[in-house]
């Protein structure tokens, strides 16, 4: 049975809604053993009189389909991004990406026994007063709000004296459409006669990257038919479609709505909305007067479709449901294998709920000929599927979560696209066909995963019939040589990339210049090439290739050797992050102190004895740990960047010099765990180091975890709110990584 807490948050602007020492009872305190339900709130922000509403602008929701599509914006309501909105549809799932509709304007107008109307807006947009500097709200629906609900669906809550009115937008599971319902009540017999709600849709109808102007060359058509709208531009439509009233035709453009973030980085912060007229729905006196609360609300709901046919109202979707109760039943039950860390029997389940469904947004089908297969989108709003990024996610969102089909489906689908012992490193925003390899490490993680994958599914057949086979291309590639100078060298360490090219992770560049320059050999992926040689080594024997098997454990050998004399470096206790050999002979070794040395400790071989990975990792903890994440540099360094904002060249500077990733603090606590050999201390502490992440999911994360984080610390903020979030909302392995090391902590093993 699945459970569903409510976490209430009051009075937010100083990041403090629930105290540091209570969060995990404030979690589970108003948990209920019930199925799970489409409306089910699971993160609930409540408004109180005094306010609050305006310090919640910057925190944003998320609801993702299985399919690429997407509609999100911000809890009070407004959209401060460009790529907030209604509904993301998908042309090509899971790319070709589309904008259709921004928002829509709600307004309530009541009339009075005394023939005097008064009129109630819902929505809010921002935008910039006459000089151009304060932020102006118009309509301002904020003023009304009393709370805002995540769970399935997203839902607002707004009072005006008695009467209530609420608005939740629910994303057809699957399908390029989406249903919003209104709810409205307390509608006073003696006090009111009659009601009329207009509902304006802002159309949008463009690239997800890109922002609408009135005077643009393209402009929308319309056609409106009774019930139903629909709206062209190019040769993209949108159909929207009420229950009840009629739709009329009166063109308008709202100009000028602001976007905060995208002037935070540096890009156009102003768009146009398309308004092609209103839905008019006359409200029923009868049923006015029966709505006297939430539970019997006046109700009428309008559907968002791609294309020109419109959708019909979807509540809630079954297959759906049952998916979701499988995957948190699986990781609460496996929560239960050891001796619980968390301790809490209600947390952990409250845990197992909330990362269902997060780790459920980014998996998304993909179809790779005829055969429909599975990928994991990077990040929501504007990452695509990365083979890097897949990789690493993959354990934590498919196997620890159960769903060895889809993570089979996943590697399928990169290993029909592996050229030259690559995989490919992303597929195109706007052709599904195509692939861009650049990329040194997605190859390596691609073998990791794919050894866990048959470790943990038991499917030998494929590791047999098809897997290993890749598996094995990937090393041979490396060995022999291949594209963007990746080869191994005679002491059996890889080599990639020249001082033009940005191949690991840490891939920024931009009008030129790469900002961390890592050809020659990264510590990391020296670290993965070590740790596929003996997985290989292992697994090859199963598929019935011995001579490679024998062959890889002699290599690995060298490897082990070669890594220690060259990355180890004996005054700090810690690895050269990255060596390579000048034009002159000589040899440099980068000594930043980064996180990518902590992999050396962290995945199921390392090439390290134990007394050197603790020196690692207490340095690692000393220059590097924060609660949301690892610094990319540390502080002490001169290149170190203390700010993410600004334009892209400035953001990309920063992107890999200090800025705090989530995603290897995974690696950090794996590694706490494997040096401490999973003792029940080693445990704790690596719980201590996840635990503020857990607590931002069920808080102001609103069930989900950004991509990066600001190195500078916000004074005075409690660990889970102490850095500002900023990047991508909802990234993949920032959940994926600390889902995995949550069940390995609670597992022990």
């Amino acid at each position: 049975m699945i459970s569903w807490a409510v976490l209430d948050v009051v009075h937010l602007g100083d990041g403090a809604g629930v105290e540091a020492t209570d969060w995990r009872q404030k979690a589970s305190h108003k948990m209920s053993e019930t199925m799970i339900e489409a409306e089910q709130a699971w993160v609930t922000h409540k408004f109180d009189e005094a306010g609050g509403v305006r310090e919640m602008v910057e925190e944003e929701w998320l609801l993702s389909n299985g399919t690429g599509a997407f509609c999100s914006g911000t809890v009070i309501g407004s959209n401060t991004r460009r790529y907030h909105g209604l509904l993301c549809a998908c042309k090509h799932p899971p790319v070709g990406r589309e904008l259709l509709v921004g928002q829509m304007v709600e307004r309530l107008d009541l009339l009075k026994e005394n023939e005097a109307m008064q009129s109630l807006e819902f929505s809010t947009c921002e935008f910039r007063d006459e000089q151009g500097e304060a932020t102006v709200y118009a309509p301002q629906g904020l003023h009304m709000l009393k709370s805002f609900e995540r769970g399935l669906d997203v839902g607002w809550v707004y009072e005006w004296n008695n009467v209530g009115f609420e608005r939740r937008i629910n994303l057809h599971w699957k399908k390029q459409a989406a249903t919003l319902t209104y709810r409205m009540w307390g509608f006073d017999a003696e006090e009111f006669k009659g009601g009329v709600l207009q509902l304006a849709p802002m159309m949008l109808i463009r690239d997800f990257h890109e922002l609408l102007r009135h005077d643009d060359p393209e402009q929308p058509r319309v056609a409106g038919d009774g019930k139903v709208l629909r709206v062209w531009r190019g040769d993209t439509a949108a159909t929207l479609s009420a229950s009840e009233g009629w739709f009329g035709e009166a063109q308008d453009w709202w100009y000028n709505v602001y976007y905060r973030v995208e002037r935070d980085r540096g890009l156009g912060d102003q768009e146009d909305y398309f308004i092609p007229g209103m839905f008019t729905v006359e409200l029923d006196q009868a049923r006015m007067q029966k709505a006297v609360d939430r539970e019997s609300a006046y109700e009428v709901t309008v559907t968002i479709a791609l294309g020109e046919q419109a959708a019909e109202p979807e509540r809630e979707n079954v297959e759906r449901l049952v998916h979701l109760e499988k995957i948190a039943n699986k990781l609460a039950h496996d929560g239960k294998k050891g001796e619980s860390i968390v301790g809490d029997k209600a947390l952990i389940r409250q845990l197992a709920n909330n990362f269902a469904i997060a780790s459920d947004d980014f998996v998304v089908d993909r179809w790779v000929g005829d055969e429909r297969l599975s990928t994991i989108l990077a990040g929501f709003p504007w990452f695509a599927d990365w083979g890097r990024d897949t990789f690493i996610a993959l354990p934590g969102l498919m196997l620890t979560t159960g769903r060895y089909e889809e993570a089979k489906g996943a590697l399928r689908t990169f290993a029909r696209f592996i050229q030259n012992g690559l995989v490919p490193n992303l597929f195109d925003d706007y052709d599904d066909k195509a692939a861009h390899y650049n990329t040194v490490d997605g190859s390596l993680w691609f073998v990791h995963a794919a050894v866990q994958y048959v470790k943990l599914s038991g499917d030998k057949a494929s590791w047999r019939e098809w897997l290993a086979e890749a598996c094995v291309k990937i090393i041979e590639a490396y060995r022999v040589g291949t594209d963007y100078h990746i080869h191994m060298e005679e002491d059996g360490l890889i080599h990639a990339g020249d001082p033009e090219s940005q191949l690991t992770w840490m891939d920024a560049k931009r009008d030129g210049i790469a900002f961390t320059p890592r050809y020659g050999k990264p510590v990391e992926i020296n670290a993965l090439w070590y740790n596929a040689l003996m997985s290989l080594k292992e697994a090859l024997r199963d598929a019935k290739m011995p001579e490679h098997a024998t062959e890889y454990g002699k290599l690995a050998g060298l490897v082990k050797k070669s890594f220690i004399d060259l990355f180890w470096r004996e005054d700090l206790g810690c690895l050269f992050d990255c060596v390579h050999v000048g034009d002159n002979g000589h040899v440099h070794k980068d000594s930043a102190i980064r996180p990518n040395m902590v992999f050396a400790i962290s995945l199921p071989h390392s090439p390290l004895p134990q007394a050197k990975a603790k020196r690692v990792l207490e340095m690692a903890r000393e220059k590097l740990l924060t609660p949301v994440g690892m610094r990319t540099l540390s502080e002490d360094n001169p290149q170190f960047e203390r700010y993410y904002t600004g334009d892209q060249f400035n953001r990309d500077k920063a992107y890999h010099q200090g800025t705090i990733w989530p995603w290897p603090i995974g690696a950090f606590a794996e590694g706490v765990l494997r040096v401490g050999k999973f003792s029940k201390k080693s445990r704790k502490e690596a719980f201590a180091v996840i635990e503020p992440l857990c607590e931002r999911v069920l808080g102001r994360g609103v069930g989900q975890l950004h991509e990066i984080f600001e190195a500078q610390p916000i004074e005075d903020a409690k660990a889970a709110y102490s850095h500002r979030a900023v990047g991508c909302w909802a990234q993949a392995w920032s959940i994926s990584e600390v889902l995995r090391v949550l069940m390995m902590i609670e597992r022990g093993k």
